[in-house]
């Protein structure tokens, strides 16, 4: 893996090979997703040492028990989701990360929705929309002109990046 989190740990995790193991690190805080104590770009401190430096200022108790979780990628997640109306086309996108919903127009101020038809891009009129934390794009079945189309898709962009997209056939 090459990212992590801190999360609590579960019942599951605090096994009772886990109770008798003393602690090893403390004072771990990471200005990334790292999760490796001596990373440039971590601070942490053996038990041990904190103990003989701080004495009772740096005693763990159970509660003070932390783990992490570990993933691949760091990069958003972005889900985009179309439906179509009896008038409309709507194309929804949000984002996670780690778990957590992301706000795409707070990161992203560039976004646009690129609507293609049988893979041919579309020249429509889009109205943008916030949503319950998602992003919607809302095209008028009127401004698409020609609705003869097999396949539909709205595709979700940040300036030249491509985030997402969802077809429907």
């Amino acid at each position: 893996f090459k990212h992590g989190s801190r999360i609590r740990p579960s019942r599951k995790m605090i096994t009772e090979k886990v109770q008798g193991m003393k602690f090893g690190w403390t004072g771990f805080n990471c200005d990334y997703d790292d999760t490796l104590p001596k990373s440039m770009h971590c601070k942490a401190m053996r038990y041990e040492e904190a103990l003989e430096k701080l004495g009772m200022k740096a005693k763990c108790f159970s509660f003070d028990l932390g783990a992490v979780e570990c993933f691949d990628h760091a990069g958003f997640g972005v889900d985009v989701e179309m439906s179509v109306a009896k008038w409309r086309y709507t194309c929804r996108s949000w984002a996670e990360k780690e778990g957590f919903g992301v706000r795409l127009n707070q990161h992203f101020k560039d976004m646009k929705v690129r609507w293609l038809m049988d893979d041919k891009e579309a020249q429509v009129k889009t109205v943008y929309r916030m949503r319950r934390g998602m992003n919607v794009a809302i095209a008028r079945k009127k401004s698409m002109g020609s609705t003869a189309f097999k396949c539909l898709t709205c595709e979700v962009w940040a300036g030249e990046q491509k985030l997402g997209q969802h077809k429907v056939c």
